[in-house]
């Protein structure tokens, strides 16, 4: 028993060594698994980022689109109620050169 005591008293700082070793090895592991955790969740991030991005620009050129088609509805119907506007006035004039004929013939 004193023998074994002995062995052990001897082995021991090989022992906590080899322990220490063996815990800093995983906490080292277990760093590189939070770092790498880390670097997928930037990832992730950026890939969201961009994504949303996309998605604004997108939107943004749709909205660009729907308005300059409003705006082209828009000048258009303007330009139809001022060809309507002059076909009525060119009526009128015709209509009321017309009366101004029959009433010079009637007089």
């Amino acid at each position: 028993q004193a023998e074994q005591t002995r062995l052990l008293k001897e082995q021991l700082p090989t022992l906590l060594r080899a322990q220490h070793e063996s815990q800093m090895m995983a906490l080292q592991a277990g760093m590189l698994d939070v770092s790498e955790q880390i670097q997928r969740e930037r990832r992730e991030w950026d890939r969201r980022e961009e994504e949303t991005i996309a998605k604004r620009e997108r939107n943004e050129r749709l909205w660009r689109h729907r308005v300059d088609r409003a705006r082209e509805r828009l000048e258009a119907e303007k330009r139809r109620a001022e060809i309507e506007r002059r076909k009525q006035e060119e009526r009128h004039l015709h209509f009321a050169e017309r009366q101004r004929e029959r009433s010079a013939y009637f007089k």
